[in-house]
């Protein structure tokens, strides 16, 4: 691509001049469309030419960039309030700002168990993806075998499973402590990634066992296929 007339240009190496840091950001609790998550808000930062986008960090990792706005919303297995969120500006030669570090609510981080480590088990034919961008540490595990299973144990107050969801996913029932909990229905029209789609809290800091299984049931009234996947599980008030 050629650019005319325009010094200024995407990726030119005239600016010298980085942007300023985003303003006041924050980090609260949140749901969005009833998935829950962490919310960040900022001011805007500004440069002598012109922003290009914001790059949001969690725990020093790259997580995502934003281009048009100040708001984002963290829906991923690793999203926890008690991270430390940052968010840079860049501007359009690809010079970063300082980081700007969120203030909010901590606590004591999530404990979260990946698809890929041992601390799930599973059961059945299931299929690993790796190196996926959109999935929790870059891997997803997947199943439309009926009867097909992964399970886990923990002690704390509460655990989300983190899923995604498609046309061609289907239902899975979960069972708690040897008991018939739900019946999770992971269909829908678009393909949504790092969704917590569902959650248990328990009155007191326990020990708990939970499986969950694939029914080979198709979900949604317009769905293709029966498909299950575990991207990871939160697990909170762990001691």
């Amino acid at each position: 691509m050629i650019y005319l007339n325009l010094p200024y240009h995407p990726g030119n190496t005239l600016d010298k001049a980085p942007p300023t840091p985003p303003g006041n950001l924050r980090k609260v609790v949140a749901a969005n469309m009833g998935f829950p998550g962490v919310e960040l808000t900022w001011e805007p930062g500004a440069d002598d030419h012109w922003l290009s986008y914001y790059e949001v960090l969690r725990n020093n990792q790259v997580l995502d960039k934003v281009a048009k706005g100040t708001f984002y919303f963290d829906h991923s297995a690793g999203a926890d309030v008690a991270a430390a969120y940052q968010v840079r500006s860049v501007n359009g030669a690809g010079l970063r700002s300082g980081l700007a570090t969120a203030a909010g609510a901590g606590g004591k981080p999530a404990l979260i168990l990946d698809d890929a480590q041992t601390a799930i088990a599973f059961a059945g034919k299931w299929q690993r993806e790796t190196d996926l961008q959109p999935a929790y540490e870059g891997t997803i595990s997947r199943s439309d075998e009926t009867g097909a299973s992964f399970s886990f144990g923990f002690e704390g107050t509460k655990f989300t499973w983190f899923t995604k969801l498609g046309d061609d996913c289907g239902k899975a029932e979960i069972a708690i402590d040897g008991q018939r909990e739900a019946v999770v229905d992971t269909y829908s029209a678009d393909d949504i990634w790092g969704v917590g789609i569902y959650s248990k809290t328990f009155p007191a800091t326990g020990r708990h066992t939970v499986k969950i299984t694939v029914l080979g049931e198709h979900g949604g009234p317009r769905g293709k296929g029966a498909l299950v996947y575990v991207d990871g599980v939160r697990i909170e008030g762990a001691q």
